[in-house]
């Protein structure tokens, strides 16, 4: 039985079967013994021949080590970041990718997580992480959001005081911050406020 072989990742490293001129190279008559198919799909099949070919996915369980400057390392983590199965994992992605986020590809991932993930845990540590860069304008637009919009107190708390620190004097941010804060239900969040206003001034 042959059955044709798409991406899939072995225990020490991503594997892409090459093109190649001889369709019988793309394919594979042995499925690894850990191996997971999904996605089966009967290609064509001969009753006079008896010859069958499927198509489908193999993957494996995975374990790899690396350092965080290694973009195998930091892809698993944004993939670890996505499983809305696992808020465990996702809380230790966070706080690997908050400790350096020294690129574009992590701050989005981190604001992604700060606006959609469900786990206030997971939240907060991606606030943690961006907290020093709230005078970027996409940061502060995403601290914005979760001032407005989130749920946790503790984290609208982090938003504004970070918001406050890195943009000190910035008078249309004090107007925004003003017209949010007034709405929260949350005294101290209120107060800190009103407190921008008067030294934006």
């Amino acid at each position: 039985m042959g059955l044709a072989l798409g991406v899939y990742v072995s225990n020490q490293r991503q594997v892409i079967p090459q093109v190649a001129g001889n369709p019988a190279q793309d394919q594979i008559s042995v499925i690894p013994r850990n191996g997971t198919i999904s996605n089966l799909q009967v290609v064509s099949a001969d009753p006079v021949t008896g010859q069958v070919e499927l198509a489908g996915e193999i993957s494996q369980p995975l374990r790899f080590q690396g350092k965080m400057e290694d973009d195998t390392v930091r892809s698993l983590l944004f993939s670890a970041l996505r499983d809305a199965n696992n808020p465990g994992s996702r809380l230790k992605a966070v706080e690997m990718l908050a400790q350096k986020p020294t690129d574009e590809s992590i701050e989005e991932a981190l604001i992604n997580a700060l606006i959609y993930d469900h786990d206030a845990g997971v939240r907060m540590r991606a606030m943690e992480g961006l907290q020093r860069f709230a005078d970027e304008q996409h940061v502060r637009a995403a601290f914005m959001h979760t001032l407005e919009n989130d749920t946790d107190a503790g984290i609208r708390v982090k938003a504004i005081d970070a918001l406050m620190a890195r943009n000190s004097r910035d008078l249309e941010l004090a107007k925004s911050l003003e017209a949010v804060t007034k709405k929260d239900d949350n005294p101290y969040i209120r107060s800190k406020g009103l407190e921008f206003v008067g030294t934006a001034k």
